[in-house]
């Protein structure tokens, strides 16, 4: 399944892990990136979101 909508998940980070299988069930793991503190000079973007899980928040 392939989603054209783009979507924007804010303040997941304490949920990751969950989010993360839902995606990977939901076959969008490959299309989804994770943005953290947007517009700041510790701005961070992940493309591989599976690599955070894990992560602490």
């Amino acid at each position: 399944m392939t989603s054209s909508i783009p979507w924007s998940l804010l303040k997941v980070k304490p949920l990751l892990d969950e989010v993360i299988d839902l995606l990977e069930r939901r076959g969008l793991l490959d299309s989804t990136c994770f943005v953290e503190k947007v517009g700041a000079p510790d701005e961070r973007v992940v493309r591989d979101v599976a690599s955070l899980k894990g992560e602490k928040a």
